[in-house]
């Protein structure tokens, strides 16, 4: 089951908006304003990052997508609007910045996008709708949990490299899932191999 970003009640894979909220994509533009322009990969309107450190963070973020091949990560550093949960801004990006590609549809999108706030010092991920049911929402609240008391440190690099390392096992986990619900159970340990994805 699914998640509403806004007001964490369960939705179901195929709702055009929250039952309990009533939350669509449109209803978050309208709270949030315009789409920002962002760029594919890593985006740090804030200009907190070093140019030593955003090297880096593209070089996790290019040997992330090469051992999970189905995923594209994207990662957005800005200052969000204190109003409204960090997951309401993403789910409202992930939707309609242009950041996967039109081509992807949408229950077979598997991205990543992780967003900060180093300010704030707050962080959240949104995942593509063909990863959603297959990542337990505990075990990203607990990966995200480990970057942050980095951020209270000012240490936003090691931060987010925290959480790229952490998805890896929660990716292959997720794989190994997939392949059983599919009844591909003898293909589990091929899947949770690096360089494999579902």
């Amino acid at each position: 089951m699914l998640s509403c970003p806004y007001c964490q009640k369960p939705v179901t894979e195929d709702a055009l908006s929250c039952q309990s909220c009533s939350l669509t994509i449109e209803g978050a533009a309208s709270l949030l304003g315009p789409v920002p322009l962002l760029n594919r990969g890593l985006t740090d309107t804030t200009e907190t990052l070093s140019g030593r450190e955003r090297r880096a963070l593209e070089g996790a973020m290019t040997r992330f997508e090469k051992i999970h091949p189905a995923s594209r990560l994207n990662i957005v550093v800005r200052s969000f609007e204190p109003e409204y949960n960090l997951a309401t801004h993403l789910f409202w990006l992930f939707n309609t910045a242009g950041l996967s590609p039109s081509e992807s549809q949408q229950e077979k999108n598997q991205d990543i996008l992780i967003g900060v706030d180093p300010h704030q010092q707050r962080v959240a991920l949104m995942v593509g709708y063909g990863l959603e049911p297959f990542l337990k929402k505990e075990e990203i609240v607990e990966l995200l949990e480990t970057a942050r008391p980095l951020l209270g440190q000012g240490k936003l690099a090691e931060a987010l490299q925290v959480v790229i390392r952490g998805l890896h096992p929660l990716l292959q986990q997720a794989s190994i899932q997939a392949h059983k619900a599919l009844g591909l159970s003898g293909m589990a340990s091929v899947a949770a191999s690096p360089g494999t994805s579902f």
